[in-house]
């Protein structure tokens, strides 16, 4: 009998599957890239059960014939490319004519299609690859694919799934990439019923953003821009004060087509230098328009990846681009003078603004030789299904950026990372009496555990011989068989869970919860949004009161009594940003636990902080009567015994 087996057209396809549609997510932007393709200008996505249960992706683009149609399910099939050259001038989205094709193998699919010329559409219905009816059917001009019951047909497959919240979220960073690239496409989102976003056509980037970021971040964002005669960026970069612990809300496009590139992350990243932590990422929309033929977009199933022919180029341009932009910005924080924000006056002028010549020059000696035709220079034709990406993907209006002290429209007050809480004042100013409710301590916490910290201060005896800080990052007491060893930010961090745990459990109790005199609104992203929905109800049993107010703002009225005097705007961020990598928890008490968790982090005094002798010793006396008085709430230790008789054999005494 021969071992070796040619396999059946079945399995072929459902393997060939696995490289295209890894998760929901993948189908999502398989369907939109040919949506785009198809010169559509709204798109409709509607999501169920994260996208495992359905997946629609409606168009009014040009729809396709029934001969066609049926085509476009077939292995290799497109309209993308016909020759071995077309590979060498990519200017679609789609081009591998694999997408349809795996898809419907792996899942039921329902095509409706209608060229506006015809009066009537054509329907096809297929699973599991197989086709079941092909019928002529009324339908609006355009295409419309329903995705029904992914990976029913391959259990183990569907195993690998994360929850649906998970799958939702991974499904939202595709539509909200697709959208930011195309804002002169409108886009209406949908999620189990409810409307997540409707953007309307002919937006300008600015706009897009605005509406995807919220407010709040937008105007933290400094516009880039960098020319070359082939290469054109631009886009808008964090300011360093909103990087995050995660890569959230960090986007590459090259010539309109998302990417994950570590190179030119590695660029942006080298680009903020000493300005963000080591372990801290930007923000970042960063366009990379090149001539086609310069870039190979066929080195990815998912084409997620390209590779450039002279990487080291594009990596130097990023990084200058962003570099000067953040050379030429006030990025203090809560700063009034940011010139060339997002929010203040948009682009700079179409023209370097790095000076001259630009860093690779005409008559620098250009790796890519003779410009070629349809490259991205002014006035040039470029041969694409969209027009010249810069100005008809909606790139904001070019001015002249404001000199550094120039007026501009302030940030709104109040907003993330202005620096300033809720009652307008400044948030490390004299700090209220006991923000945690510690009344039995008799010391006042500053908020975020920031005030008093100072450069080099490495030892704080201050009027007590027997505790001390030891490098802003441990505290030392006396025990009865040697000396205890403690991490100040646990330590700290247990004492705050347990308030809010006893606080949480009583919060209905007066006392407990803290009604605002003045509601705070907080500006969120759309995925942020997104966070805060799925939580509500956690949030609620937690003591919060937060409610829709408008749009993706949120006004907060009500807080536990132990957070009414922190920054609530900052707070509410850095939680979500939390409970966004937060997975596999159905039962509110775990989300509830875990949020605890995270707020007592967020709250905890942090290393390098300062604190006053007689907090420290308070802080020792309550982990005394604490409930676990070992370990932090994510379980690490807080404390470490080093006994005399380990002391006496370091020292050779014994």
């Amino acid at each position: 009998m021969n071992r070796i087996k040619i396999l059946s057209d079945d399995l072929v396809s459902k393997i060939a599957a696995g490289e295209v549609v890894e998760r929901p997510a993948s189908v999502v932007k398989e369907l939109l890239d040919n949506a785009i393709d198809s010169g559509a200008n709204h798109i409709t996505i509607e999501i169920e059960e994260g996208g495992i249960k359905k997946i629609l992706v409606a168009d009014n683009g040009t729809g396709m014939s029934k001969e066609d149609a049926e085509l476009a399910f077939k292995p290799h099939a497109t309209s993308k490319i016909s020759t071995e050259e077309d590979l060498l001038n990519i200017n679609s989205y789609g081009f591998r004519g694999e997408a349809l094709s795996s898809i419907s193998a792996v899942s039921k699919v329902t095509l409706k299609t209608r060229p506006s010329a015809d009066n009537l559409g054509t329907e096809i219905k297929i699973e599991g690859g197989k086709t079941v009816s092909v019928a002529e059917t009324g339908a609006p001009a355009g295409t419309s694919i329903l995705v029904e019951e992914l990976f029913y047909n391959i259990p183990a497959r569907k195993e690998f799934l994360k929850s649906p919240q998970a799958e939702y979220r991974a499904i939202l960073d595709i539509t909200d990439a697709h959208a930011i690239a195309n804002p002169k496409i409108g886009f209406t989102l949908t999620n189990n019923g409810r409307t997540v976003y409707s953007f309307p056509k002919d937006h300008q980037m600015d706009d897009r953003l605005r509406e995807i970021f919220g407010i709040d971040t937008f105007e933290k964002l400094l516009p880039i821009f960098f020319e070359h005669p082939h290469i054109e960026i631009y886009g808008f970069a964090g300011k360093p004060e909103i990087a995050t612990e995660n890569k959230k809300q960090q986007y590459i496009f090259v010539n309109g087509r998302r990417i994950f590139d570590k190179s030119i992350a590695f660029a942006v990243k080298e680009a903020y230098s000493s300005l963000i932590a080591k372990d801290a990422y930007p923000l970042y929309t960063v366009f990379i328009d090149v001539p086609a033929n310069i870039v190979d977009v066929n080195v990815h199933p998912r084409k997620e990846e390209v590779k450039f022919s002279n990487s080291q180029l594009i990596f130097n341009s990023v990084k200058d681009s962003i570099k000067k932009a953040l050379d030429r910005a006030n990025l203090t924080p809560g700063s009034q003078h940011a010139a060339g924000t997002a929010g203040s006056s948009g682009f700079p002028p179409y023209s370097s603004p790095f000076g001259e010549p630009p860093p690779l020059s005409p008559t620098y000696g250009s790796p890519f030789g003779s410009k070629p035709a349809g490259g991205f220079s002014k006035g040039s034709s470029y041969n694409s299904p969209w027009p010249k990406p810069a100005p008809a993907r909606g790139k904001p209006s070019i001015s002249k950026p404001p000199a550094f002290n120039s007026p501009y429209k302030p940030p709104a007050s109040g907003g993330f990372g202005t620096g300033q809480n809720q009652a307008g004042s400044p948030p490390f100013g004299s700090p209220p009496k006991d923000p945690f409710g510690f009344d039995d301590f008799g010391y006042d916490y500053p908020p975020y555990g920031s005030q008093g910290q100072q450069a080099g201060m490495d030892l704080n005896t201050q009027n007590s011989s027997n505790i001390m800080q030891i490098h802003n990052l441990y505290v030392i007491s006396e025990a009865e068989t040697g000396i205890m060893v403690y991490d100040q930010h646990a330590l700290h961090e247990r004492i705050i869970y347990e308030r809010l745990k006893a606080a949480h459990g009583e919060q209905k109790e007066e006392g407990n919860i803290q009604m605002l005199l003045t509601p705070i609104v907080v500006n969120l992203s759309v995925q942020e949004a997104e966070i805060i929905n799925e939580y509500i109800t956690t949030l609620e049993e937690a003591g919060f009161k937060i409610e829709n107010f408008g749009g993706h703002s949120y006004k907060i009225t009500q807080v536990p009594a132990i957070l009414a005097d922190k920054d609530l705007k900052i707070l509410i961020h850095e939680l979500i940003e939390d409970l966004e990598n937060t997975e596999g928890l159905k039962e509110i008490d775990s989300k509830s636990d875990k949020m605890l968790t995270y707020l007592a982090c967020r709250t905890a005094y942090k290393s390098g902080d300062l604190i006053p002798q007689e907090e420290i010793s308070a802080m020792i006396e309550k982990l005394n009567t604490a409930e676990i008085p070992y370990t932090c709430p994510h379980g690490r230790p807080l404390k470490v015994e080093i006994t005399f008789s380990e002391l006496e054999k370091m020292f050779k005494r014994k």
